[in-house]
């Protein structure tokens, strides 16, 4: 065993070290440089993902609303991810990240919907320019000056230009069942005189054609449904209160078409073609008549209203008619007890109150011809002509603005016998009845 004394110094026993020229301290330096530019180049990627996430480009509107908007949308995103950009050194956590990518998605789905209203908004001003007579320019201009000032626009379709329902009645008439030749009234050049018309269908086939042609076109059913609108109010209730009660129920404003039902009241004599047959004057004697003293046997205006003979209309044959309607107005509501079926004769029993419209008088059958204003739901139609007793209605004779005194034609032209099933008999001549317009 060697033996140390405590003079050792190690001398001999030293072992050279490898020499590394620096190689050490270089790969220190590039490690230090390595992880920097890790570092920076995560601080870029993370800043060009940033930049990616958070672009969003503007759109471009017209409405100036639509524009200051967008302005402030994208200032708010802008401004606010930015200062969490900043604050996380471009390392911003995956939940910030989620949030901005929702926030942004909310910014551009608002940008898609004022851009969707644009689009519809150039389309629908696209096709008014290209079709200037279909649809209604003025009318637009109303929603396009809501869309450049609000950002709003709340048409799904262009308005359509209305047109005449009136004129598209004129120009395309019935051509129906053509009626025998009836005689109205009529004053021309200041003289009173008769013509007679030959009308080319129906009243049924009429009011048909009023319906069909209201619902073909939506620019007719526009040009009705102004016309509507313009009345009265107390008209219009009158057809929205389909069975007069006074209250517009759930069942009327689902089922009953108000519009329609004026339309087809009003119009329908428009749809039928009306041939002239001949005009003759007639000369009337005026009397010297005064409404305070009192309608009687030398105070009346019997001979103001022409009476023709023999005429068929209304789907029977009067031997005697005096026709009132140039002077007719709507009366006040009138009990009805009991009215004449004119193209059967019969007589129907009624018992409810509606206006009417007094036409004429035949004082051999001693009957008042008149047209029922009111529907009497399920019983009487608007606009039906039927037959009143003279000796129960005998006040509206007399009442302004006719001043007829029934008594006096009465014992000019005798009373009638009962109507038979082939015709009616006056002073005993029978006459076949004709098919007059009802």
């Amino acid at each position: 065993m060697p033996d140390f004394s405590n003079l050792y110094t190690g001398r001999g026993l030293a072992v050279n070290l490898p020499q590394d020229s620096g190689r050490s301290t270089e790969r220190l330096s590039n490690f230090i440089i390595k992880a920097a530019e890790i570092k920076y180049n995560a601080f870029k990627e993370n800043e060009q993902e940033f930049l990616k996430n958070s672009q969003i480009d503007p759109a471009f509107f017209i409405s100036s609303a639509n524009q200051k908007t967008q302005v402030g949308l994208l200032d708010e995103f802008n401004k606010k991810w930015a200062q969490v950009m900043k604050a996380t050194n471009n390392n911003m956590s995956t939940e910030q990240k989620q949030q901005m990518l929702t926030e942004k998605n909310f910014v551009i789905s608002q940008q898609q919907e004022m851009q969707s209203k644009q689009d519809l908004w150039l389309q629908h001003r696209n096709m008014i320019m290209q079709n200037p007579n279909k649809f209604d320019a003025e009318e637009w201009s109303v929603y396009d000056n809501i869309y450049r000032s609000t950002g709003e626009y709340p048409l799904v379709a262009p308005p359509i230009k209305a047109r005449s329902i009136d004129m598209a009645l004129e120009d395309n008439p019935v051509i129906g069942n053509e009626q025998p030749a009836q005689t109205i009234e009529e004053t021309r050049n200041g003289l009173r005189g008769f013509v007679d018309v030959r009308y080319s269908g129906t009243e049924a086939q009429a009011r048909q054609r009023v319906k069909d042609v209201a619902l073909m076109d939506e620019a007719y059913t526009k040009d009705l449904t102004r016309q509507f609108n313009q009345l009265d109010e107390t008209t219009k209730l009158k057809y929205f209160d389909a069975d007069k009660n006074g209250i517009i129920s759930k069942d009327e404003a689902r089922d009953f078409n108000p519009i329609i039902k004026w339309a087809q009241d009003t119009k329908w004599q428009t749809a039928l073609k009306r041939d002239e047959l001949a005009w003759r004057k007639t000369e009337v004697t005026r009397s010297a008549f005064n409404w305070n003293i009192g309608i009687n046997s030398g105070n009346n205006r019997n001979n103001e209203f022409a009476i023709q003979d023999n005429v068929n209309a209304y789907g029977t044959t009067f031997g005697k008619l005096m026709n009132l309607g140039r002077v007719s107005f709507t009366s006040d509501p009138q009990t009805i007890e009991e009215y004449v079926d004119l193209p059967t004769g019969k007589k129907v029993k009624l018992g409810e109150a509606t206006r009417i419209e007094v036409v004429s008088y035949s004082p051999d059958r001693d009957l008042i011809v008149a047209k029922v204003v009111d529907d009497v739901r399920g019983k009487l139609r608007s606009g039906t002509i039927i037959g009143l007793g003279g000796e129960s209605y005998k006040d509206l004779l007399r009442s302004k603005p006719f001043g007829i005194d029934r008594d006096s034609l009465l014992k000019q032209y005798g009373q009638p016998t009962a109507p038979t099933a082939s015709g009616v008999k006056w002073k005993g001549q029978q006459v076949t009845k004709g098919m007059g317009v009802h």
